[in-house]
């Protein structure tokens, strides 16, 4: 009974007492206020973390002077010709311009070599919330093409940008990582924050001694020298520098460890100019073959290959007693002295009537002999045999004329395209193909000009 009457009262206070109740409702909306307030505040200390990153992350450009460009291209050139048309296009595409991702530590910016490669200089772009700053024409302090490692010298820093220190406790394999770095989005470096965790903490490659960090996070072409991340509380440390992804498999990014980015920093010397004399001497080579082949050129004799194969030329034939004749001709000239092609003309006849026009077309083919003057002069006599089928109006049946062209044409070649000029002799059998009664031998002087390619 005391059980039942201590319920009753409570319920009777419970419910005699309304402001007793609505106490109890306002102290739950500030427990749900205060919990919002926290959340707020986690995503806005969130908001401030990745902030820091992008204080800390940089966009890399190699920077190559015009010099340098010129070389690395005659070495791509010298890569294609030695069989390696993947190293090529590489080298040329540095030579036109690339990025990568970098981090600011201990007064510099790391990153990979891959990345900057044969540059002396490089441009650092921080792409902050609420401004981009921009440093060009740093200079290259270290590199190493066998530790994948660069260093850039940082401009004297504003409170803007801030340092990562390098993790000092070791790896643990499946411990949270984040990735950092300026990706390409449409050719263009789009900041990219990703998570993942440790998978192998010893990754040994083939054919190399060393150890590289295997990860899950989300790493893209433009990652390269971006850094690899370990939280400690409010901070990030770099645990290595993202280096290589795994394409054949899903979820494999690769990073130089912070071991090897603490030695390279604490043996810093001097630029890596090894690469640059090693392409010299190829471009010296090359610029020596160049001039043989401009001697080979300017010395007159049989050109063996020609270098523009296609011919466009619009003629002009005068025909004795009086016929004319305007038309297109397009041939392909072969390596082996041979060459055929289609016309078009419009054939014009007077008559004691008035004259008649009308429209052949046809194909060709002969053989031609090409005798280079000097580096850009040509004469190619050459001799062709065709047949045309036209019709003139007023109607008078189907026309087969049957050319036969002997002469010379004058080349001039420019970088892209040459020069057709040319002058022929022309023997014109003619057949009425409605009468054969009307048969005529025509002869003139043929007029042509065109371009090749």
């Amino acid at each position: 009974m005391r059980m039942s009457k201590k319920s009753s009262n409570f319920a009777a206070v419970f419910v005699s007492q309304p402001v007793h109740r609505q106490s109890m409702y306002m102290n739950k909306t500030h427990i749900f206020r205060l919990l919002a307030l926290m959340m707020v505040l986690w995503a806005g200390g969130k908001g401030l973390q990745a902030q820091s990153l992008r204080q800390s992350v940089c966009v890399v450009y190699p920077e190559f002077s015009q010099e340098d460009s010129l070389l690395l291209a005659k070495y791509a050139m010298y890569l294609f010709r030695e069989g390696q048309p993947v190293e090529a296009r590489q080298t040329r595409g540095r030579a036109r311009g690339s990025f990568g991702s970098g981090v600011v530590t201990d007064g510099c910016v790391l990153t990979n070599w891959h990345v900057t490669c044969y540059a002396r200089t490089a441009k650092l772009v921080f792409s902050l919330p609420d401004t981009t700053l921009t440093y060009e024409h740093c200079p290259i302090l270290s590199s190493s093409a066998e530790m994948d490692l660069t260093a850039i010298a940082l401009p004297e820093a504003n409170g803007l940008i801030s340092p990562l220190a390098l993790a000092i406790n070791p790896i643990r394999e499946d411990e949270d990582v984040t990735a950092a770095g300026f990706p390409g989005l449409q050719n263009l470096p789009s900041w990219q924050l990703t998570r993942g965790s440790v998978s192998n903490a010893k990754l040994t490659l083939p054919e190399e001694k060393r150890t590289y960090i295997q990860h899950t996070a989300a790493i893209d072409p433009g990652s390269s020298g971006g850094p690899l991340l370990r939280r400690t509380g409010e901070q990030y440390e770099i645990l290595g520098l993202n280096t290589l992804k795994a394409f054949a498999r899903d979820q494999v990014g690769i990073a130089v460890p912070n071991e090897d980015l603490r030695a390279f920093l604490e043996s810093l010397g001097t630029p890596d100019t090894s690469d640059f004399a090693m392409m010299d001497t190829i471009a010296q080579r090359l610029r020596e073959e160049e001039e043989m082949m401009e001697e080979a050129l300017s010395a007159p004799g049989i050109e063996t290959d020609l270098r523009d194969k296609w011919v466009v030329t619009l003629s002009e034939d005068w025909m004795f007693p009086g016929n004319h004749m305007v038309g297109v001709s397009i041939d392909a000239y072969s390596w082996w002295y041979m060459l055929g092609g289609f016309s078009l003309s419009v054939p014009i006849v007077p008559g004691p009537s008035g004259s008649k026009a009308g429209i052949a077309g046809g194909f060709r083919f002969g053989g031609f002999l090409p005798i280079r003057i000097n580096g850009s002069n040509l004469l190619i006599p050459q001799a062709t045999a065709g047949v045309q089928v036209g019709m003139l109006f007023p109607k008078t049946g189907p026309m087969i004329y049957v050319p036969v062209r002997a002469g010379l044409d004058y080349r001039y070649e420019f970088e892209q395209t040459s020069l057709i000029l040319g002058v022929y002799y022309v023997f014109r059998p003619t057949v009425n193909a409605m009468s054969g009664a009307n048969f005529a031998l025509e002869h003139g002087i043929s007029f042509r000009a065109g371009v090749a390619f």
